[in-house]
């Protein structure tokens, strides 16, 4: 549809959906975009001509056979529109955003919803020691105790790993991206999984795959382990969390700190983890090497060759 428009839109869609991937990083947003657009414009084929009643009425209006939208639908529909004016804007192809003054609902934060200590516990115990679990083991880990998106794990490349001191950059939502520090089960259980598969993160290729899954091979799996471990119940009920970045779990963005994921969550997680004795062994791992302490002590690194001791070192 968008293909179809008068001259020189085409190109001015093209050319927005292009840049809403590059900031955002994310391959979704310009899929979803594009098709948001086209039912618009479907409904109003002269961009030119479009009036703000006409933005608000498509945003708020019910998809056919269905009930009314959410108010997390009524702002992405707003969000494109209101992105491509502003980018059309910018290019100087219109005068002005008919979409500005549109104001957006607020959407309600879900309630944060986890699986408690001892079911965490039967979750991890359900993944088995094969090549593919001690994957899905770490990436289980690296979602659970730092509260990344699917999509921020799962485009996690072996040069976003630093051998050195265990820190890795991880693009975040937005197209930002951070350092952050690998917590040591996590670290063990990456090394775990990459000598499953007979390798190690300093044999991989700079752009490769650390976790060479699909996202929704990675959910069916993460499903079926939570049947195994019966929590299958409350992973169906929360499923929809996996996409926003915790496990089996949303991601409001009140009571959170630092660690990525809400603090009593999390908090409840570790404990979780920690109940069995040992964190490290309930990821199983040995138990934790290689992770920078705050003492003196220097220790080889699980991902690849030792590294040199810092100055501080002795």
């Amino acid at each position: 549809m968008l293909s179809s428009l008068p001259a020189p839109w085409p190109a001015v869609a093209s050319a927005f959906l292009t840049e809403a991937q590059l900031r955002g990083g994310s391959l979704r947003t310009p899929v979803e975009y594009a098709r948001i657009l086209s039912r618009f414009f479907a409904r109003y084929p002269n961009p030119t001509q479009v009036t703000p009643i006409g933005i608000h009425t498509f945003a708020y209006g019910r998809s056919p056979g269905r009930a009314g939208p959410a108010a997390s639908t009524i702002c992405v529909r707003l969000a494109a529109i209101s992105g491509f004016y502003a980018f059309a804007q910018r290019l100087g192809a219109i005068d002005r955003n008919p979409a500005a003054d549109i104001r957006r609902p607020r959407p309600s934060a879900p309630l944060p919803r986890g699986l408690e200590p001892d079911q965490l516990q039967r979750l991890l115990a359900a993944v088995p020691p094969t090549a593919s679990g001690r994957r899905d083991r770490a990436i289980i880990l690296l979602v659970l105790l730092e509260g990344l998106r699917r999509s921020e794990v799962l485009g996690l490349r072996a040069a976003d790993i630093d051998l050195g001191t265990g820190d890795y950059q991880i693009q975040v939502k937005g197209g930002h991206r951070r350092r952050r520090r690998l917590p040591p089960p996590v670290l063990e259980a990456i090394a775990a999984s990459l000598a499953a598969r007979g390798t190690s993160i300093d044999r991989l290729g700079p752009n490769a795959l650390v976790f060479p899954i699909s996202g929704s091979g990675f959910y069916a799996n993460l499903r079926r382990y939570a049947a195994a471990a019966s929590c299958g119940g409350q992973a169906a009920a929360s499923g929809r969390g996996i996409h926003r970045g915790g496990l089996l779990l949303p991601r409001p963005r009140q009571h959170r700190d630092h660690g990525g994921l809400p603090a009593p969550t999390r908090d409840r997680a570790r404990r979780g983890l920690a109940r069995s004795g040992d964190v490290a062994r309930s990821a199983g791992a040995r138990p934790p090497v290689g992770h920078r302490q705050r003492g003196a002590q220097c220790v080889t690194n699980p991902l690849g060759a030792a590294r040199a001791p810092p100055a501080r070192c002795t």
